[in-house]
């Protein structure tokens, strides 16, 4: 990896973690310099504007929280066997990514704002809108493709209701046991 590379990536990083610990207000050129300990202008010399920043965050988030395979053998084929993938996903979210959803909900609030945003927000979210619906038709789910996108309405819904106002005793797979009985439901 070249070290422009690995610079820019950084910079991604820590616009990332000001964006997922101080909200959209935080995310300027300037607290992203600062906190990745690069030169002030760094930033600004990778992403000229704001909007290139913040489409360069989202760029970087959907590298992070990439897609897992779609190979045969991590196809769920059961419900149960879905529920536990999910529920795993969501600890993680909360727990050690939770910077990092933070920061995905920021831009998420964000693009309602700004409908130049809108494009780069849908292209990152299709691929787990995919793999999803390729979960779902494997389970006979009917409509599996709108089913999908309304599981994950549903998934992020859950974890902006966890981050805001966490409960001690939530457990990811009864609120996600809960959902699929409904989705399987013709």
């Amino acid at each position: 990896m070249s070290t422009q590379r690995s610079r820019r990536e950084a910079v991604l990083d820590a616009a990332i973690e000001v964006l997922g610990s101080g909200g959209s207000r935080a995310l300027t050129h300037r607290a992203v310099d600062r906190l990745a300990g690069v030169a002030e202008g760094t930033t600004s010399n990778y992403f000229r504007t704001r909007q290139a920043l913040v489409a360069g965050v989202l760029a970087r988030i959907a590298r992070r929280e990439s897609a897992p395979s779609t190979s045969p053998a991590a196809v769920p084929t059961d419900a149960e066997q879905l529920v536990a993938v999910i529920a795993e996903r969501l600890r993680f979210l909360l727990g050690p990514g939770r910077t990092l959803t933070l920061a995905r909900h920021a831009l998420f609030l964000e693009a309602a704002l700004d409908p130049r945003l809108r494009p780069d927000l849908l292209a990152e979210s299709a691929p787990w809108w995919e793999l999803g619906e390729t979960f779902l038709r494997g389970l006979g789910v009917p409509d599996p493709r709108t089913r999908s996108r309304l599981l994950f309405a549903y998934l992020d819904g859950l974890l902006a209701d966890q981050l805001a106002r966490p409960s001690a005793d939530f457990d990811p797979a009864v609120a996600v046991r809960t959902v699929m009985r409904g989705l399987l439901t013709p």
